[in-house]
């Protein structure tokens, strides 16, 4: 593989990890966090939608993380996809200083 096709698709995995994390943002708009049932479904269709009639390869890549945070969301909606997002990070979790759960580490 070569070193500008490596680059290239590491790019295109940061720019698609940017879409993830944006579409959550979605749940913060008025009518979405009024009706959180469909929030998972607006980010999916919203990121077929510009995947599928952008010809920005980057807008590409970012609707398609944004889509398949929808399609998470509406999985684990449904309990149809568990343990994704299970990585202990968030709250309650060791891996944050000052966030952390109900076990503590001590070093004497």
């Amino acid at each position: 593989m070569s070193k500008n096709n490596l680059t290239g698709q590491l790019t295109n995995v940061a720019v698609a990890a940017v879409g993830y994390i944006v579409a959550d943002q979605v749940n913060k708009l008025p009518f979405i966090k009024d009706n959180p049932q469909i929030a998972n479904f607006a980010k999916l269709g919203i990121g077929v939608y510009l995947a599928m009639t952008s010809r920005n390869a980057m807008l590409i890549s970012a609707a398609q993380g944004a889509a398949l945070n929808g399609a998470v969301g509406a999985g684990k909606q449904y309990g149809i996809v568990s343990g994704i997002g299970a990585l202990g990070l968030g709250p309650g979790s060791n891996w944050n200083p000052g966030v952390a759960g109900g076990q503590s580490i001590i070093v004497r």
